[in-house]
């Protein structure tokens, strides 16, 4: 399987971001303030892998992976996914491909 281009690459990098900006404490008068927590990784590929109604298994040999990574993506084992693999499930996922055709 094939993935890339620039829309999928910006698109991995836009999931890095948001799920990096997650869980970061803010300062506010001298105090630390946590932000409301919002999806993680872990959530957030659950959240696009149930959508797609995929399970686990079909979800990992569609993007070539064992059912054991996705398992422990899912469930923070692995807090973030290597680009190489997050490219991997975004395209199994059809992300870059939804994405590419709304321009």
């Amino acid at each position: 399987m094939t993935v890339g281009g620039p829309v999928c690459v910006l698109l991995v990098q836009a999931l890095f971001r948001q799920v990096l900006a997650t869980g970061r404490a803010g300062r506010e008068g001298g105090t630390a303030v946590m932000e409301e927590p919002a999806l993680t990784f872990a959530g957030l590929l659950r959240q696009l892998r149930a959508e797609a109604r995929l399970t686990q298994e079909e979800l990992a040999e569609a993007a070539g992976l064992s059912p054991r990574s996705v398992s422990d993506l899912e469930r923070g084992i692995n807090r973030t996914a290597h680009k190489e693999t997050a490219v991997l499930l975004a395209g199994a996922l059809g992300l870059c491909c939804r994405r590419a055709g709304r321009r």
